[in-house]
């Protein structure tokens, strides 16, 4: 689960219980997509991007642009499509290091 301040909940039981998981951001959080157990890309205000491959910690990813982020498509922790708020989409195939607009 996402949500205000850069919160991230991790629940390993199928939503019985949830364990908060520090992002080291403050922004609020609106989108994400976990492409499997252990990765997940998340997304938010300010051209906020992170990335975890262990499902514990995260690591924010410099974004080209300090837009609002609002929805991230992800196929693995290489590959990920993300949309800001006034429809421009970025692509990253190498976990976020680099972005092209398309």
């Amino acid at each position: 689960r996402i949500g205000p301040a850069g919160a991230v909940e991790y629940s390993a039981d199928a939503g019985r219980t949830w364990e908060a998981r520090p992002t080291g951001v403050d922004v609020d959080l609106l989108a994400g997509t976990s492409p499997s157990g252990t990765v997940c890309w998340v997304v938010g205000r300010s051209g906020t991007a992170l990335l975890t491959t262990d499902g514990r910690q995260w690591r924010r990813l410099a974004f080209p642009v300090a837009v609002d982020l609002s929805a991230v498509q992800a196929t693995d922790a290489r590959t990920a499509t993300v949309t800001s708020v006034d429809g421009r989409r970025f692509r990253t195939v190498d976990g976020g290091t680099t972005w092209e607009s398309f």
